[in-house]
């Protein structure tokens, strides 16, 4: 029978800032109180967590390097980035009233990397030539970004029309989950919360980009093992939206 395929990775898986007011406000429904905490990641580079606290606060702004729209606004104060790059950075807080009134405060940010590599040298190393074989197609992850012509993100928890992706995962999909660094791409499951679910990940594919019908896959990954954890590398059939999950 006649097929082609899709290859799908899934993974399942301080600082010195000071407080500067833009108006002295008297009248207590304007935002008071604004707090202020960054968190910096011990395992994971240029990761980063603010947590913001105001009273009579609507919602919360969070600017990067000045920039003048938000790079988020929500109502929780709870903002997550990651940096690919060392260096100094600056991030505008904003806790704002009803009226459009606001607290801000300036938070210097200083991402220093640790290293962390993958040993790429142990295990397997698949060849690029066979015999009676031609590479139709590889990604050794060697840029600094992930090859948009060859992969593409999904996004949340597959809900509505696949809640859980089908496998009652817990995790939100997200694709600040995933970078490439050293010739190895990196998929981390966090335990952190996230539009409702208490966890996320990073799930990329190269359905619509890439598929293969007959021959050689090689797949070279390194994977975690614990309570909970399910990482996984899916070959599926091109036809996948029409057919269905094998069963």
């Amino acid at each position: 029978m006649n097929f082609s395929q899709s290859i799908f990775f899934v993974l399942f898986f301080m600082l010195f800032s000071f407080s500067c007011n833009d108006k002295a406000y008297e009248n207590e429904e304007y935002p008071t109180n604004l707090k202020v905490e960054v968190v910096y990641s011990e395992d994971i580079n240029g990761y980063i967590q603010i947590y913001a606290t105001a009273e009579n606060t609507v919602k919360f702004e969070f600017r990067l390097n000045n920039s003048e729209n938000p790079e988020e606004e929500n109502s929780t104060g709870i903002f997550e980035y990651t940096y690919y790059q060392e260096g100094d950075y600056i991030i505008d807080v904003r806790a704002v009233g009803e009226s459009g009134r606001y607290l801000k405060e300036i938070v210097y940010i200083n991402i220093v990397f640790i290293d962390n590599e993958v040993d790429v040298s142990q295990g397997y190393i698949s060849p690029l030539e066979y015999e009676g074989y031609i590479l139709s197609w590889n990604d050794e992850f060697n840029g600094s970004t992930i090859n948009t012509d060859s992969w593409v993100f999904e996004i949340g928890t597959g809900c509505p029309n696949l809640c859980g992706w089908g496998n009652n995962e817990l995790q939100y999909y997200r694709q600040q989950n995933a970078w490439v660094g050293n010739g190895v791409l990196t998929i981390e499951a966090r335990k952190e919360s996230y539009y409702g679910s208490q966890y996320t990940s990073a799930r990329i594919k190269t359905q619509g980009y890439k598929s293969f019908q007959y021959g050689r896959i090689d797949i070279r990954a390194l994977l975690p093992k614990g309570q909970g954890i399910w990482p996984a590398l899916w070959m599926l059939g091109n036809n996948i939206t029409s057919a269905g999950w094998p069963s």
